[in-house]
């Protein structure tokens, strides 16, 4: 009986050994695992860190970005205001130029035809009595027969008089 017993708890610690055995390399296997899990999710957090930084970095970029295109389509703002005050002053002058060579063409016009006028009674003038200009008593113009005095200007040179 004793022998039984002993052979019996031989073979229950040769169980236990074995189950015992089993059960540290499970527990092995799963340490292997949680250490290639650990090392899994390491990555992933720093992944997850990497990532978030760089969102952080592309927020601030974006709103750096977003501040600069408002001031952008400020500055085009002022530009197309200043534009706009430009062209309406050019218009301005280029209606004053119009007029204004409306108006000058108008006093040519009457200047011509003014000249026509005393071209024609100076020639009129001229052909009737060529020879009659006479000096004025005045004496420094000259009057010609028909109306027309024109004033005159002599100069006496230094060694004539």
């Amino acid at each position: 009986m004793i022998r039984d017993r002993s052979m019996r708890l031989a073979a229950r610690l040769a169980d236990q050994t074995e189950t015992t055995m089993l059960a540290q390399e499970e527990i092995e296997e799963q340490d292997i695992r949680i250490q290639a899990l650990s090392a899994v999710l390491a990555s992933q957090k720093e992944s997850i860190e990497k990532e978030q930084q760089l969102s952080a970095s592309a927020r601030a970029e974006v709103t750096l970005l977003t501040d600069q295109i408002s001031r952008l389509r400020d500055q085009l703002e002022v530009i197309k205001t200043a534009l706009a005050q430009e062209e309406a002053a050019s218009e301005k002058k280029d209606a004053k130029i119009e007029d204004l060579g409306k108006q000058l063409n108008i006093a040519l016009a009457r200047k011509v035809h003014e000249l026509t006028q005393y071209r024609s009674e100076f020639s009129d003038v001229s052909n009737r009595s060529w020879g009659t200009i006479r000096p004025s008593r005045s004496g420094g113009s000259v009057r010609i027969p028909g109306g027309a005095a024109f004033r005159l200007r002599v100069r006496r040179s230094r060694g004539c008089g």
